[in-house]
């Protein structure tokens, strides 16, 4: 959840002064009936950037933010007395932000690249590098309808702690939103999750771990309908990593086999422009061509079976690219 203020033109210039407040929370997606340990994280703060108009089609910017973060746990103690009750844990996290960025708009082609740091002599406690690149191109369909176009995006996330933990918030837990018909999280690898129930039992399951490594490519074939309606084919592909070396001392039990996985995607998608936002609601229908589907032996004996779904609907509010 985010609010947004701009104001272009900024003291005469052809800088534009923007600020931006923020809410953002992460839960476990979690089977009915699983005991802790549970995780839940939340994020609350402000940003404030500022865009320079280089030329026609080139925009610097910079960008500083102020944030904090609370990361809760919820562990289940052995029952050695009947009175024995949950543990409530809490992390805080202060992160202090510089970003630079640029970005090349010349219609047809788009071109973006950014980085940031926090922590070391910007203060707070959170210390990451991040980077990001990302291009775009349409190209018309000179061959059946010029109407016609295609439409290609390739994109490219980092992110790595050079001091410390990286916090579970920092993570990439992406799906549909880099390639469709993924749910959130299943474009990166799993982990070992260990529940403990309230007899002692401890049972081990997979769930998502998030990525510090993304990188992912979609290709559509889009054909206006009317003059707000719009459909497309698309071929989505992507990657997850998550490097260990870039996390700090703390590291997850990672299932290596997941790690890395190559998911694709296609389908079709149906969009609508809303007369007064002018953004397009999207309503797409996705079939895995590439997909996790394996059964992995976990540390007590017991098998659990991962498997991405064969087809998915999905929809979305504004444009993927």
């Amino acid at each position: 959840m985010a609010i947004g203020f701009a104001k272009e033109g900024f003291l005469g210039s052809r800088g534009t002064l923007a600020l931006s407040a923020f809410d953002t929370f992460l839960r476990p997606r979690l089977t009915p009936g699983v005991q802790g340990p549970f995780q839940r994280s939340q994020s609350q703060g402000i940003n404030v950037g500022w865009n320079y108009a280089a030329s026609n089609g080139d925009v610097i910017g910079l960008n500083f933010g102020l944030s904090r973060s609370v990361t809760e746990y919820t562990l289940n103690q052995p029952p050695t007395t009947a009175y024995s009750q949950p543990i409530d844990l809490q992390s805080k996290t202060s992160i202090h932000s510089l970003g630079l960025g640029w970005a090349h708009d010349a219609g047809a082609q788009n071109i973006q690249l950014t980085s940031s740091v926090s922590g070391g002599w910007l203060g707070g406690s959170e210390n990451l590098l991040k980077a990001k690149t990302e291009y775009g191109h349409i190209y018309p369909d000179e061959l059946f309808n010029h109407r016609n176009s295609w439409a290609f995006r390739t994109t490219i996330s980092g992110a790595g702690s050079y001091k410390g933990d990286m916090p579970l918030y920092a993570r990439f837990f992406s799906g549909d939103d880099l390639v469709r018909g993924l749910r959130p999280g299943e474009l990166g690898p799993y982990q070992t999750f260990a529940t403990v129930s309230p007899t002692g039992a401890t049972t081990y399951s997979a769930v998502p771990t998030g990525a510090n490594l993304l990188a992912a490519s979609n290709l559509e074939y889009r054909v206006p309908l009317t003059h707000t309606i719009e459909a497309a084919t698309f071929l989505d592909a992507g990657s997850g990593f998550l490097l260990q070396n870039w996390l700090g001392p703390t590291r997850p039990t990672l299932i290596q086999s997941t790690n890395g996985l190559f998911h694709s995607t296609t389908g079709f998608e149906l969009r609508w422009t809303l007369p007064i936002l002018g953004a397009p609601v999207r309503i797409n229908y996705s079939f895995n061509l590439l997909r996790l589907n394996r059964t992995l032996l976990q540390q007590d004996g017991s098998s659990t079976h991962l498997h991405d779904p064969l087809g998915a609907l999905g929809w979305g509010l504004g444009p993927l690219f």
